[in-house]
């Protein structure tokens, strides 16, 4: 594990041990609480003394695509938030999927050869919330010129001038997705334009993938890399 991810499960660990106002009450409706059993599915099984508690921060792993020319910049200084389209729809920061398939969407192919490049990253975690629809959606827009387009997006939803911070005391974001087209993901109706992959309950069972937010890059490190071409 590298020094700086060391660093901070420790610090997290052992804060939220012993710091009972950092460790928040885990919402009890069905769709966090789904969503949260499904994460845990996707942690690194540890061994702990008998009587011991599990640690507060857990270790999962998620991929990350990118293009063959930034592998090495992304595992040398982490998968940064560069805005360059919008801040991401479930708040700023680095973003992973459990699925290599859906980080896929992600991997830019290179012009000459149609290489592709996705990196399997540890991730460390430690308060997670869910996004789900009822609490992170909005059924009405207000009247702000914005308004249009954002339409169908998550409260924490950014663009590149724009970045939307991940909810208070959490150290990332879980979200169970599926391709909504142009519809509105909790009101039903037809958006402005296509909002792509949105929160959905995985209790549902409709969930076509889940990403990750974390709200720093010292919380991941690489672990390998994968090349290909489709």
């Amino acid at each position: 594990m590298s020094a700086p991810l060391l660093s901070f499960t420790r610090s997290a660990a052992n804060s939220r041990a012993v710091n009972p106002a950092l460790r928040l009450k885990n919402p009890q409706d069905a769709a966090s609480v789904a969503g949260l059993d499904r994460l845990k599915q996707s942690f690194i099984p540890v061994i702990t003394a008998p009587g011991k508690p599990l640690p507060c921060a857990r270790l999962l792993f998620g991929w990350h695509g990118t293009s063959s020319a930034t592998v090495a910049a992304v595992c040398r200084d982490g998968p940064r938030a560069l805005r360059t389209l919008d801040s991401g729809y479930f708040g700023a920061w680095s973003y992973f999927a459990l699925e290599a398939e859906y980080a896929l969407r992600y991997s830019t192919p290179e012009p000459a050869t149609g290489e592709r490049a996705m990196i399997l990253f540890a991730i460390s975690v430690s308060q997670v919330k869910v996004i789900t629809l009822e609490e992170d959606y909005r059924l009405v827009e207000g009247q702000d010129p914005r308004a249009l387009t954002l339409q169908g997006f998550s409260k924490y939803y950014g663009g590149a001038d724009t970045a939307i911070a991940l909810a208070r005391g959490y150290d990332a974001h879980f979200i169970p997705v599926k391709d909504y087209g142009c519809t509105h993901p909790r009101a039903g109706y037809c958006t402005p334009c296509t909002i792509g992959y949105q929160a959905v309950d995985e209790s549902s069972g409709a969930a076509e993938a889940h990403e990750i937010v974390i709200q720093s890059h010292h919380q991941c490190i690489p672990i390998a890399i994968v090349y290909f071409k489709a």
